[in-house]
């Protein structure tokens, strides 16, 4: 009875949002549409599972964000959380998946109007997942 009572407890519970889970948590990521994320996210992840390639994809979930949520670029032209738009003064946003986590890049205009290649921003730095959704978390303003 203690046992069930416990499975049932651990279901109801939310999964806290953490930055930096992104690796633990979500997988298959995809830029679509210049500035929206996606992903498979797990719903409800085991604390025995860190890979989410070990998931059925009964468990997983597809979830999107759009980066211009949380996304921005400072004085230097360089992207960075705690700003957002980062469409309204960055082109040719990109990303790779590295052993580092998914970085995001871009050609950002600084504040002397010069265009830069930005510094890659590691996106688990600023995203989590919470419940199998992307969300901006980690952020300061």
């Amino acid at each position: 009875m203690k046992k069930l009572m416990i499975g049932c407890l651990a279901v109801l519970l939310p999964m806290p949002s953490v930055a930096g889970n992104l690796q633990w948590t979500c997988t298959a990521f995809d830029l679509e549409e210049g500035t929206r994320l996606e992903a498979f996210c797990v719903e409800r992840p085991r604390a025995s599972l860190r890979n989410p390639r070990w998931y059925p994809i009964g468990m997983m979930r597809r979830t999107s964000i759009d980066l211009d949520q949380c996304v921005g670029e400072d004085a230097n032209g360089n992207l960075v959380f705690g700003d957002q738009n980062v469409s309204s003064q960055c082109h040719s946003i990109g990303f790779n998946q590295t052993k580092q986590g998914p970085m995001l890049y871009a050609t950002c205009r600084d504040d002397a109007g010069f265009e830069v290649d930005s510094i890659p921003l590691d996106l688990s730095v600023g995203l989590s997942s919470e419940g199998g959704q992307l969300v901006c978390s980690g952020i300061d303003d």
